[in-house]
């Protein structure tokens, strides 16, 4: 009986995680970086995980994957410069060009 109690909640709890994809852990890596060298404030804390998280919600949706594979790519394309990738976070305009 406690076999299959077990196994029901680690098969529960395995349906409850959010998949993860490769484009929102590179994405989030690089911002935990970022946020790493950035001077420490108070007011944020930067959590890699939660980002990922996020991100793979927002993959799901039609208009969020989207925004993530525009934002993505701002990211990518920032390189090494922190101040470019904190650019990627502005709100894209749905008629603006993709990046």
């Amino acid at each position: 009986m406690r076999f299959v109690l077990v196994g029901a909640i680690l098969l529960f709890a395995s349906a409850c995680t959010e998949p993860r994809s490769e484009r929102c852990k590179t994405v989030c890596e690089r911002e935990a970086e970022c946020a790493e060298k950035a001077p420490t404030r108070a007011d944020f804390r930067f959590d890699e995980q939660e980002c990922v998280s996020a991100c793979a919600a927002l993959e799901r949706d039609t208009q969020g994957k989207e925004y993530v594979r525009r934002h993505a790519d701002c990211v990518q394309d920032a390189g090494s410069s922190c101040a470019a990738v904190y650019a990627c976070n502005v709100p894209y305009d749905d008629n603006s060009s993709s990046r």
